[in-house]
């Protein structure tokens, strides 16, 4: 049987992650609030 070690979250995209104890997970979703923000600037392209 598999056991996860670490849950880790980027709320905002390419900036840092946060530790998560545990998390809610549901069908057809991704992990809450992963990458749910990004920060851009006028000269950058989004991905």
């Amino acid at each position: 049987m598999a056991t996860v070690a670490q849950i880790w979250r980027y709320p905002i995209k390419s900036h840092g992650r946060e530790a998560l104890q545990s998390v809610p997970l549901s069908a057809d979703k991704t992990l809450p609030w992963d990458r749910h923000w990004a920060v851009a600037h006028e000269n950058s392209t989004a991905d």
